[in-house]
């Protein structure tokens, strides 16, 4: 048989591949980045996803010293200093694992690449194989997993504190009450009607921060659950604003605080009464318990064409920078302990994020001012107007 007859059409024996031309065009199209280095550490070859990745031609990377490539951040230069010697004494020829290092490329901009290492022979030279797998979304990925794992750290604290604060908050209200009920119960005939009346001054005290308590508790769950819903209705705002106040006269006078309210207008808003209600009677409460004795609560109103704002303006401790940061937030408690100033400070924390909910869900913004400690504090919120009357 003619040996001619085992060739192809181009004169190359069948089954019989040109290596070198192989390893050019896997080296060339390889979606890693691939560098050759010698014995010496010097780059003698890299490909073309190389280029791509570093921003750097070749002519800028080939003949260099591996060590003084210019995207090469300084963690990792000292990071692949470690691992080329490892390389240089490996007994099979590859590094052990491989390694997760940055490097920056020509515009500044930073890339992570999974390097991994071994020894080939090229052309009867030792060369050192350095391919690096682009791992950026990987990476994204990590840092955002390990910021949302802090962050859902710092809640479970703030929630296992809410927890201890809750419950010393349910337990006050109830020892006071059950001390008032059991004085009252066991001696009610040896009292005078002064003490009478102080036990069940203690009790009211009493009943109010528990109503207040639970009812924000119950709030919280039905805003984590999705199931807090509003029962709107076309209402006159200035009468729950008159309503809101009257509610909390007993506490106002505890205090002995003043309180004035704004000429109102008679206002016509489509709202969930009982929410807005709700809400200045936080703002109110808030103002009274902030305040040391004597001082002055303003409540007030005012409205354009599309809309109202109301306003709770007290003369008490007021608020830093950081402490408005911390306002309208779940868990969001601020801890004024250390202040030395006769201000009413127990509380659940709930209030205000809950106010929030409410008048996000009635299309309007809330939020709180204060020109710094001492100086008292402004809460306000807005919402849009059906009419004017």
């Amino acid at each position: 048989m003619d040996p001619d007859s085992k060739k192809g059409t181009h004169g190359n024996p069948l089954g019989i591949v040109d290596e070198g031309k192989l390893f050019r065009h896997l080296f060339e199209t390889s979606p890693n980045t691939i560098v050759l280095l010698d014995e010496k550490g010097i780059v003698r070859a890299c490909n073309a996803w190389t280029e791509y990745i570093t921003g750097y031609t070749r002519d800028e990377i080939v003949g260099k010293v591996f060590l003084n490539l210019p995207f090469l951040t300084k963690d990792t230069l000292s990071l692949l200093a470690v691992k080329y010697q490892e390389l240089r004494a490996s007994k099979s020829g590859q590094i052990d694992r491989p390694v997760d290092v940055q490097v920056r490329k020509k515009d500044g901009s930073l890339k992570w690449l999974q390097l991994m290492g071994s020894t080939i022979e090229i052309d009867g030279r030792s060369m050192m194989q350095v391919i690096g797998t682009s791992i950026e979304a990987h990476k994204k990925l990590a840092l955002l997993l390990e910021q949302e794992n802090k962050a859902l750290k710092a809640v479970d604290e703030l929630r296992k504190q809410f927890v201890m604060d809750a419950t010393h908050e349910l337990k006050t209200p109830l020892t006071s009450l059950d001390g008032a009920i059991q004085m009252l119960d066991e001696n009610y005939s040896a009292l005078d009607a002064d003490t009478i009346k102080k036990l069940i001054s203690l009790i009211r005290r009493g009943a109010f921060r528990l109503k207040e308590l639970i009812e924000r508790l119950l709030d919280f769950s039905r805003i984590e659950a999705g199931r807090l819903s509003l029962k709107l209705s076309n209402e006159d705002l200035a009468m729950i604003i008159n309503d809101a106040v009257k509610s909390v006269s007993f506490f106002l006078s505890q205090r002995h605080h003043r309180i004035t309210v704004g000429m109102l207008p008679k206002l016509q808003v489509n709202i969930d009464k009982s929410r807005i209600e709700e809400v200045i009677v936080n703002f109110i409460t808030n103002a009274i318990k902030n305040t040391p004795p004597g001082g002055t609560i303003d409540v007030d109103a005012i409205h354009d064409q599309d809309s109202v704002t109301v306003t709770v303006k007290d003369s008490g401790i007021g608020l830093t920078g950081e402490e408005i940061g911390k306002l309208f937030t779940k868990f969001g408690k601020i801890d004024r302990g250390a202040l030395n100033a006769d201000i009413n400070v127990p509380g659940s924390g709930l209030g205000l994020y809950i106010s929030k909910e409410i008048i996000n869900q009635h299309g309007g913004k809330i939020w709180a001012e204060s020109e710094g400690r001492m100086k008292g504090s402004k809460f306000s919120f807005t919402l849009p107007l059906t009419r004017t009357g």
